[in-house]
């Protein structure tokens, strides 16, 4: 869902600051317009992302009370915001950069 919002803005961009060149022609002139176009669906993007990332770290308990204390998926993504919260976002935020940066790395 997010990813659609992300591309309707790209689209509606496109459309509306964009709509008369040619791909290239901004690539390669990149007048004032490209540069805002960049901004704006750059800014769109950079919110999705950290939209994706809060819901990440709300719902990361979700799947592990599933399982283990069988609760109802509603019930298991409500608890997983409360602990969550309880537990400091940060510090998920925190497990979830190093377990990347170790993807990565490997």
């Amino acid at each position: 869902m997010i990813a659609a919002l992300v591309s309707l803005v790209a689209l509606s961009v496109k459309s509306t600051l964009l709509g008369g060149g040619d791909i290239y022609y901004y690539i390669n002139v990149q007048p004032p317009v490209f540069w805002i176009a960049v901004a704006i669906v750059g800014t769109a993007a950079l919110l999705a992302a950290a939209g994706s990332l809060w819901l990440l770290v709300r719902w990361f308990y979700a799947l592990p009370l599933l399982l283990a204390e069988n609760l109802h998926p509603r019930e298991a993504m409500g608890e997983s915001s409360r602990l969550a919260r309880e537990r400091g976002s940060w510090r998920i935020l925190g497990w979830i950069a190093v377990y990347t940066a170790g993807f990565l790395l490997l």
